[in-house]
């Protein structure tokens, strides 16, 4: 029995080095500032960004939308720690 499924193809090198610098920086605005309207715009403005730098070298939308959720998920650690007062 064949299966005709094709799993996605990640480029992990892309992914994690257009969207680590941006993550690092969205990480410390969500770490520094307190202003809420200041940081979910600063998280859409990063996810934006990692999306077309990732988009502008390979335009397959798994690599797109995995750049996005790393941003995301950087954010809301950073976010949750802090509430909690872990860092």
């Amino acid at each position: 029995m064949e299966e005709n499924t094709k799993k996605p193809e990640y480029n992990w090198n892309l992914i994690l080095s257009r969207s680590s610098p941006v993550a690092v920086a969205v990480g410390a605005i969500f770490y520094y500032s307190e202003r809420k309207l200041f940081l979910w715009s600063s998280l859409a403005a990063g996810m934006v960004v990692a999306g077309l730098l990732i988009y502008a070298k390979d335009s397959k939308k798994q690599n797109v939308f995995t750049g996005c959720s790393i941003i995301l998920l950087v954010a809301v650690a950073v976010y949750m720690l802090k509430k909690i007062g872990i860092i």
